[in-house]
């Protein structure tokens, strides 16, 4: 029966990892379940996971939340955006990215996560640019802020992306070693 746990838990930290490209926060799920199996799982080796793995976890969550979420907005701030435009980059990225996952839903795997990938680069270029346009702004400052945005939410969300990695791979690994 332990077997079926480890596939389930497994399985759920996947799940998690592939949350991670649609800008939820997939490296506290992952977090979340090491958790969930230290208090219920296993206490004996092999299939027991320490304080110090969760710990490691935890860690590495906090810095890949800080990356993505401050990459498009400081970015854009700090090339003389605005408040509005740099939380609206963010919102615009958070819906993009729920309109990638469903547009590019019908390819496997790969469509769903460049889809939402492309879709959030262009929402955070969008609520931006926006933000920008409502500030006052001319149209070349608002697409210039918008271009830094979408370059931001892009190494923000591929750093976040490979955080996720080490994280399951450790989540993973801490599990048979």
């Amino acid at each position: 029966m332990i077997y079926v746990w480890i596939i389930l838990f497994l399985l759920a930290i996947l799940l998690c990892w592939l949350a991670n490209v649609l800008g939820f926060p997939g490296n506290w799920c992952t977090a979340l379940l090491i958790g969930i199996w230290m208090w219920v799982g296993p206490v004996d080796p092999p299939f027991q996971i320490g304080w110090p793995i969760l710990v490691v976890i935890l860690v590495l969550a906090l810095a890949a939340e800080l990356v993505e979420l401050g990459a498009s907005m400081l970015g854009a701030k700090k090339f003389g955006g605005s408040k509005r435009g740099a939380w609206l980059s963010l919102l615009g990225s958070i819906i993009g990215g729920f309109a990638g996952a469903v547009i590019g839903f019908p390819i496997p795997i790969l469509g769903w996560i460049v889809g939402s990938l492309v879709f959030a680069c262009i929402g955070a270029l969008v609520g931006a640019f926006l933000g920008e346009k409502w500030a006052g702004k001319t149209t070349q400052e608002s697409l210039e802020v918008g271009g830094i945005a979408l370059a931001g939410r892009f190494f923000g969300t591929a750093a976040k992306i490979v955080v996720g990695s080490v994280v399951a791979i450790v989540a993973t690994a801490s599990l048979f070693f």
